[in-house]
C-alpha cells in the first residue's frame, strides 16, 4: 500500500518479468491487471502508472542454482521474478536431483503458446543452463565449510604452494637486499697488495703536495 484515505487505497503491484530477454511480453501485466479486477471487482478504480523496474540481482543478472549436498538444492538471484520463474525453477530443481526423464514425461503432456512440447523446452532449457554454468555443484565446497570433510582440495594445495613460493623468494631477495656493503678490504693476498698499493700511492701524493 502506498497511500490512503476516507474513500481510495493507492496500491502498488509488480506485472511479472521476463528474465534473460530484452522481450516483454505485455500479457504478463495484463494478466496481473485481470486477476486483480477479478479479486476486487468494482473496487478496482484503475491504473495511475506504469513503468518498469529494471535492476541487476547478482553478478550473472539471472537466477542461478547450487547443490549443496545429497539431496539438497538452492537457487539464488531472484530480483523481482520470482514468481514468473518458479515452475521452471521446480523443473529444474527436480532435474538436478535426478528426475530428469520423469519431469520431461509429465511436461511433454502440454504444448506452450507456438505449439512445441513443453518438456523438450525445458530440457533444451536446461541444457542451457548447463552450457552457460548457471547450475554449480557445490557439495564438497559446503561440506568442507561445515567440517564434515577435512581433505585439502588440489586447488587449496596449488594455492599453498604457490604461495609458499612467493613467500620464501620474498624473504630470500630481501635478505640478499638488507645485507651491509662490503667497505673493508678482504683478507686475500689480493686485498692486501691493493690496500698496500693505496697506502703508498697516497703517501707519494702527499709528499708531492709538499
Amino acid at each position: 500500500m502506498i497511500a490512503q484515505n476516507e474513500d481510495h487505497v493507492m496500491v502498488r503491484m509488480t506485472g511479472g518479468g521476463n528474465t534473460g530477454s530484452e522481450e516483454y511480453n505485455p500479457a504478463y501485466f495484463l494478466n496481473v491487471l485481470a486477476n486483480t479486477r477479478r479479486i476486487f471487482g468494482g473496487d478496482l478504480v484503475g491504473v495511475l502508472s506504469t513503468y518498469g523496474c529494471p535492476r541487476a540481482i547478482n553478478a550473472r543478472n539471472s537466477t542461478e542454482f547450487a547443490k549443496i549436498a545429497e539431496g539438497s538444492i538452492i537457487s539464488y538471484g531472484k530480483g523481482g521474478t520470482g514468481n514468473t520463474k518458479r515452475h521452471i525453477e521446480a523443473a529444474t530443481g527436480l532435474i538436478l536431483l535426478g528426475f530428469e526423464s520423469e519431469v520431461i514425461e509429465y511436461f511433454n503432456a502440454f504444448y506452450n503458446s507456438t505449439g512445441k512440447l513443453v518438456g523438450e523446452e525445458i530440457k533444451d532449457m536446461y541444457q542451457h543452463l548447463n552450457n552457460f554454468e548457471f547450475v554449480y555443484d557445490n557439495t564438497e565446497l559446503v561440506s568442507r565449510r561445515m567440517g564434515f570433510n577435512q581433505k585439502i582440495s588440489s586447488e587449496e594445495m596449488l594455492a599453498m604452494t604457490i604461495l609458499m613460493a612467493s613467500l620464501a623468494y620474498a624473504l630470500n631477495k630481501s635478505k640478499k637486499t638488507n645485507k651491509p656493503d662490503d667497505i673493508e678490504i678482504s683478507n686475500s693476498p689480493s686485498g692486501n697488495l691493493e690496500m698496500q698499493s693505496a697506502v703508498i700511492l697516497n703517501q707519494a701524493q702527499h709528499q708531492t703536495t709538499k
